[in-house]
Protein backbone atom coordinates (compact mmCIF):
# COMPACT_ATOMS: atom_id res chain seq x y z
CA UNK A 1 0.00 0.00 0.00
CA UNK A 2 1.16 3.84 -1.02
CA UNK A 3 0.45 5.71 2.62
CA UNK A 4 2.11 8.58 1.48
CA UNK A 5 1.48 10.06 -1.61
CA UNK A 6 -1.96 8.93 -2.81
CA UNK A 7 -0.89 7.13 -6.11
CA UNK A 8 -1.46 4.02 -7.85
CA UNK A 9 1.02 1.56 -9.68
CA UNK A 10 0.60 -1.05 -11.89
CA UNK A 11 3.15 -3.53 -13.93
CA UNK A 12 3.52 -2.32 -17.50
CA UNK A 13 3.27 -5.78 -18.61
CA UNK A 14 -0.35 -6.47 -17.27
CA UNK A 15 -1.86 -3.58 -19.51
CA UNK A 16 -2.11 -5.73 -22.02
CA UNK A 17 -4.61 -7.65 -19.98
CA UNK A 18 -6.87 -4.90 -18.95
CA UNK A 19 -9.28 -2.22 -20.80
CA UNK A 20 -7.42 1.04 -20.21
CA UNK A 21 -6.19 3.91 -21.77
CA UNK A 22 -3.12 6.61 -21.54
CA UNK A 23 -3.87 10.06 -19.96
CA UNK A 24 0.11 11.37 -20.52
CA UNK A 25 3.12 11.04 -18.95
CA UNK A 26 5.13 12.87 -16.22
CA UNK A 27 8.50 13.40 -15.05
CA UNK A 28 8.53 12.51 -11.38
CA UNK A 29 11.40 11.55 -9.01
CA UNK A 30 10.38 7.97 -6.96
CA UNK A 31 12.21 7.48 -3.86
CA UNK A 32 12.05 3.94 -2.62
CA UNK A 33 13.99 1.76 -0.54
CA UNK A 34 16.94 0.89 -2.96
CA UNK A 35 17.89 4.77 -3.88
CA UNK A 36 15.53 7.58 -6.28
CA UNK A 37 14.88 6.92 -9.65
CA UNK A 38 13.95 10.82 -12.06
CA UNK A 39 12.10 9.68 -15.33
CA UNK A 40 9.06 10.28 -17.27
CA UNK A 41 6.49 8.02 -15.75
CA UNK A 42 2.85 6.86 -18.15
CA UNK A 43 0.04 7.06 -16.18
CA UNK A 44 -3.10 5.54 -17.77
CA UNK A 45 -6.99 4.83 -16.80
CA UNK A 46 -7.62 1.71 -15.84
CA UNK A 47 -11.16 -0.27 -16.19
CA UNK A 48 -12.45 -2.54 -14.06
CA UNK A 49 -15.65 -4.58 -12.74
CA UNK A 50 -16.74 -2.93 -9.58
CA UNK A 51 -19.51 -3.35 -6.89
CA UNK A 52 -22.37 -2.41 -9.35
CA UNK A 53 -20.43 -1.05 -12.18
CA UNK A 54 -17.56 -0.80 -14.28
CA UNK A 55 -14.84 1.79 -12.29
CA UNK A 56 -11.86 3.15 -12.64
CA UNK A 57 -7.85 3.69 -11.15
CA UNK A 58 -5.78 6.72 -12.33
CA UNK A 59 -1.87 4.74 -12.05
CA UNK A 60 1.46 5.39 -13.04
CA UNK A 61 2.89 2.75 -15.03
CA UNK A 62 6.15 1.18 -13.73
CA UNK A 63 8.05 -1.43 -15.52
CA UNK A 64 8.30 -4.19 -13.59
CA UNK A 65 6.37 -5.99 -10.57
CA UNK A 66 7.40 -5.35 -6.76
CA UNK A 67 8.69 -8.34 -5.12
CA UNK A 68 6.24 -9.86 -2.90
CA UNK A 69 7.69 -11.52 0.51
CA UNK A 70 6.02 -15.22 0.33
CA UNK A 71 4.98 -16.16 4.01
CA UNK A 72 2.95 -19.77 4.08
CA UNK A 73 0.18 -20.63 6.57
CA UNK A 74 -1.16 -17.02 7.39
CA UNK A 75 -5.23 -18.29 6.73
CA UNK A 76 -4.60 -21.84 8.87
CA UNK A 77 -3.16 -19.04 11.97
CA UNK A 78 -5.86 -16.94 11.48
CA UNK A 79 -8.23 -19.78 11.63
CA UNK A 80 -6.51 -21.38 14.57
CA UNK A 81 -6.90 -18.33 16.51
CA UNK A 82 -10.69 -18.16 15.80
CA UNK A 83 -11.08 -14.94 15.34
CA UNK A 84 -13.13 -14.49 12.12
CA UNK A 85 -16.50 -15.87 10.92
CA UNK A 86 -16.61 -18.56 8.88
CA UNK A 87 -17.87 -16.27 6.03
CA UNK A 88 -14.95 -14.50 6.47
CA UNK A 89 -12.15 -17.04 6.96
CA UNK A 90 -13.74 -18.39 3.59
CA UNK A 91 -13.37 -14.77 1.95
CA UNK A 92 -9.29 -15.05 2.69
CA UNK A 93 -7.12 -14.08 0.00
CA UNK A 94 -4.02 -15.87 0.46
CA UNK A 95 -0.91 -13.88 0.14
CA UNK A 96 1.65 -16.80 -0.58
CA UNK A 97 -0.92 -18.38 -3.34
CA UNK A 98 0.18 -18.62 -6.29
CA UNK A 99 -3.32 -18.47 -8.10
CA UNK A 100 -3.35 -15.03 -9.39
CA UNK A 101 -4.29 -13.28 -12.85
CA UNK A 102 -0.49 -12.47 -13.87
CA UNK A 103 1.23 -16.10 -12.38
CA UNK A 104 2.71 -16.22 -16.14
CA UNK A 105 3.89 -13.14 -16.11
CA UNK A 106 5.53 -12.91 -12.39
CA UNK A 107 4.64 -13.52 -8.93
CA UNK A 108 5.12 -10.41 -7.80
CA UNK A 109 2.90 -7.54 -6.82
CA UNK A 110 1.06 -5.86 -10.01
CA UNK A 111 -0.70 -2.99 -8.79
CA UNK A 112 0.01 -0.68 -5.27
CA UNK A 113 -2.88 1.17 -4.80
CA UNK A 114 -3.25 4.12 -2.40
CA UNK A 115 -5.71 4.16 0.48
CA UNK A 116 -8.07 6.04 -1.40
CA UNK A 117 -8.64 3.23 -4.12
CA UNK A 118 -8.42 0.55 -1.63
CA UNK A 119 -11.39 2.51 -0.24
CA UNK A 120 -13.19 2.02 -3.68
CA UNK A 121 -12.89 -1.57 -3.89
CA UNK A 122 -13.97 -2.48 0.00
CA UNK A 123 -17.19 -3.84 0.23
CA UNK A 124 -17.71 -4.10 3.92
CA UNK A 125 -15.46 -2.81 7.32
CA UNK A 126 -12.24 -3.19 7.64
CA UNK A 127 -11.25 -5.65 10.13
CA UNK A 128 -8.28 -4.65 12.93
CA UNK A 129 -6.59 -7.67 14.55
CA UNK A 130 -4.76 -5.26 16.25
CA UNK A 131 -2.73 -8.21 18.60
CA UNK A 132 -1.03 -9.50 15.53
CA UNK A 133 -0.84 -5.87 13.99
CA UNK A 134 -2.65 -6.89 10.86
CA UNK A 135 -5.52 -5.44 9.23
CA UNK A 136 -8.12 -7.47 6.60
CA UNK A 137 -9.78 -5.81 3.57
CA UNK A 138 -12.88 -7.25 2.60
CA UNK A 139 -12.78 -6.27 -1.23
CA UNK A 140 -14.55 -7.16 -4.31
CA UNK A 141 -11.83 -9.60 -4.74
CA UNK A 142 -11.77 -11.12 -1.54
CA UNK A 143 -10.31 -10.44 1.71
CA UNK A 144 -6.94 -8.82 1.37
CA UNK A 145 -4.21 -9.31 4.29
CA UNK A 146 -2.59 -6.39 5.18
CA UNK A 147 0.36 -4.95 7.55
CA UNK A 148 3.39 -6.22 9.64
CA UNK A 149 3.14 -9.63 11.39
CA UNK A 150 5.28 -11.76 13.26
CA UNK A 151 4.44 -15.35 12.57
CA UNK A 152 5.72 -17.46 15.36
CA UNK A 153 7.30 -20.73 13.95
CA UNK A 154 8.88 -23.64 16.28
CA UNK A 155 12.32 -22.05 15.20
CA UNK A 156 12.05 -18.21 15.28
CA UNK A 157 10.19 -15.10 14.11
CA UNK A 158 9.30 -14.27 10.93
CA UNK A 159 8.38 -11.05 9.71
CA UNK A 160 6.58 -10.18 7.14
CA UNK A 161 4.89 -7.29 5.34
CA UNK A 162 2.14 -7.55 2.15
CA UNK A 163 0.14 -5.86 0.25
CA UNK A 164 -3.59 -6.14 -1.89
CA UNK A 165 -2.61 -8.27 -4.54
CA UNK A 166 -4.75 -8.50 -7.57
Amino acid sequence: MDSGSMTNWIARSILSNILHKTKGHTLLEVITMTGRERKRFELVEVFYDGKESVNNLICYVYDGFTKHITVQGIPKFLQSQNILSKEQFQNIVDPASTSVDHASLSLGIGIIMCPASINKIRNGTMIQLDKFNMTLDPTIFGMAISGRYQMISKVTLIPFVTNVQL
